[in-house]
């Protein structure tokens, strides 16, 4: 724990967890995403949480853990119906299923009807979560389809959304529109906004959701794959071949809201809002488009272009030189990352703290060559990732082994590396030099990261949490001023203690905001939010903070009204 420190906190929007819990027996739902922002992350069931066994590469090789907003398609032939990973390639038996941003139910699409989720985010799990298939909550005899349980949780910067049958409710700030109730204004800040008085997002007449992001502008794939976004347009993050913010004045929403034109027969499979002024979609064809803001090329076309604001922008927008598919990918405040078809992950954009984690301070993704150049992250000899958490200028991936580690700005404590430094800017910090994150003796199956503070899931459903504790956003019930975790030693391992969710409480999914984190708990309907308010984020009437004094958490904890 450190004292006062100068440092210039640069409020942004990102991230977009997600939590899936089930899917409707037709379609398949999104994962979140994390980072600035959040994602939501859930653990398996005591069957390892619906690894996918048809269609789709098993989970356990290739643990893909969901992104951001997405949802999980089996678009070749067999069904992937519980799937880590929920849609399989055209041709090769499948490949670990696209995380999502949201939630993503595996499953196939509509016609074929999968079973099966995704717990979202950019912290979810795809498929793992318990979530996916027949055996987890989603599909065949889970929670699917008919129960009111939250199918996906995303967080921004300041606002949630919910995904519940169908339908996203959305709360916080409500600025730029991101909302899409078309009025100015916040929710859930005073009593009695939420529960039934929460009208749901209109996205059109007759029109379903499967997967929602949110930052400063909210993206929701349909069931038929198509996506719709609001919000925030300054740069065209909307994709809407202009820059007119949505979601804020009447007549904006509903069936005046326009479609993204993701290419002739393609349909979304994740979305990622976390970047706060751009968005990247994967595709069905497993492939990546990203529009918005670039000046740092976190849209990964080796220039500094926006795109989507201008007429003709999404028709010829093409899709960024990867190497080969992806299977989740991820967004924060000015760069972008891809878990690959191998479970490499590649990294472009602003690189100023390490944040890309490549052993320099040299962005990618600007100038020709670049992302041709672009090689994987070292994580390690052997290690795969299955799912990434990014904060605002750092990233956390959960490898295969269940093993955690951090990389970019430390400052704060979020690398939990017992110092304050930054890791990943200079040559010899990645690889095997990099160490795990010291969980103590439960391995993690989730993590989300916010600003400057990062989470894990544990498979018993406890959440430990690092970094920043300045709101109350770690839960730990310290008011010290200033007090970051894990930039010391010894405050890390079973010296760091579990969130207090509440007796016999544990949780499924957890999501992050720019200051705050969000739990969906072991009902799979039951959410609680802590950290800060100011925004009514906590979706508890009130503005303050919740965790950082004593007796805010545990019973006294309220949970969210999201119906």
């Amino acid at each position: 724990m450190r004292g006062l420190r100068l440092w210039t906190l640069l409020l942004f929007a990102v991230g977009c967890g997600r939590v899936s819990f089930d899917s409707d027996d037709s379609v398949p739902t999104a994962g979140g995403a994390g980072g600035v922002g959040s994602s939501l992350a859930g653990r398996p069931p005591a069957n390892d949480g619906g690894r996918s066994a048809h269609g789709g590469r098993r989970g356990d090789d290739l643990g893909v853990t969901a992104a951001t907003g997405g949802r999980g398609r089996n678009d070749g032939e067999n069904g992937g119906s519980n799937a880590d990973a929920g849609h399989d390639f055209a041709g090769d038996t499948g490949t670990a299923g696209a995380p999502e941003n949201s939630a993503g139910a595996a499953g196939t699409p509509e016609t074929i009807g999968g079973a099966g989720g995704y717990l979202a985010g950019n912290g979810g799990n795809a498929g793992n979560g318990g979530n996916a298939g027949n055996g987890g909550n989603a599909g065949n005899g889970g929670n699917a389809g008919n129960g009111g349980n939250v199918r996906v949780l995303s967080g921004s910067a300041r606002s949630e959304c919910s995904l519940l049958s169908g339908q996203v409710k959305c709360w916080g700030a409500g600025y730029y529109g991101t909302l899409g109730n078309e009025t100015y204004g916040n929710k859930g800040d005073q009593p009695n906004q939420l529960g039934p008085l929460l009208k749901p997002v209109n996205v059109g007449t007759g029109l379903v959701v499967d997967a929602i992001s949110t930052s400063n502008h909210s993206c929701a794939i349909l069931a038929s794959g198509a996506l719709k976004c609001w919000g925030w347009n300054n740069s065209g993050e909307l994709g809407s071949d202009d820059t007119i913010t949505r979601g804020a004045l009447p007549g904006q929403m509903g069936d005046a809201l326009k479609f993204v034109n993701l290419g002739v027969g393609r349909r979304a499979l994740q979305v990622s809002t976390s970047g706060g002024q751009h968005t990247c979609v994967l595709l069905d064809d497993h492939s990546v488009k990203c529009w918005g803001a670039n000046s740092q090329g976190q849209l990964g076309y080796d220039d500094t272009l926006a795109r989507g604001g201008a007429p003709g922008d999404m028709a010829k927008l093409g899709t960024v030189a990867l190497g080969q598919p992806a299977l989740a990918v991820y967004t924060s405040v000015s760069r972008s990352c891809a878990i690959l078809n191998d479970a490499s992950l590649k990294c472009w954009g602003l690189n100023d703290q390490g944040q890309l984690g490549y052993g320099d301070t040299q962005s990618r993704g600007k100038a020709s060559g670049d992302m041709a150049a672009l090689s994987t992250v070292s994580l390690g000899l052997g290690r795969t990732v299955k799912q990434l958490a990014m904060g605002w200028l750092f990233s956390c991936a959960l490898l295969d082994d269940q093993s955690v580690k951090c990389w970019g700005r430390g400052y704060e404590g979020q690398l939990a590396s017992g110092s304050p430094d930054a890791i990943g800017d200079q040559p010899g910090e990645m690889g095997d030099a990099l160490k795990k994150v010291n969980l103590g003796a439960r391995p993690a199956v989730a993590l989300t990261a916010g600003n400057n503070h990062a989470c894990a899931l544990l498979d018993n459903g406890d959440v430990k949490c690092w970094g920043s504790a300045q709101n109350g956003q770690l839960g730990n019930g310290d008011a010290t001023p200033w007090l970051y975790i894990g930039d010391s030693p010894n405050e890390l391992g079973e010296n760091l203690k579990p969130v207090a969710l509440g007796t016999g409480r544990t949780a499924t999914a957890i999501v992050s905001g720019e200051q705050s984190t969000c739990a969906v708990l072991e009902d799979h309907i039951s959410v609680k939010c802590w950290g800060n308010g100011f925004d009514g984020e906590l979706g508890n009437g009130a503005t303050s903070i919740i965790g950082d004094d004593a007796g805010e958490m545990g019973d006294a904890l309220p949970t969210v009204p999201l119906e």
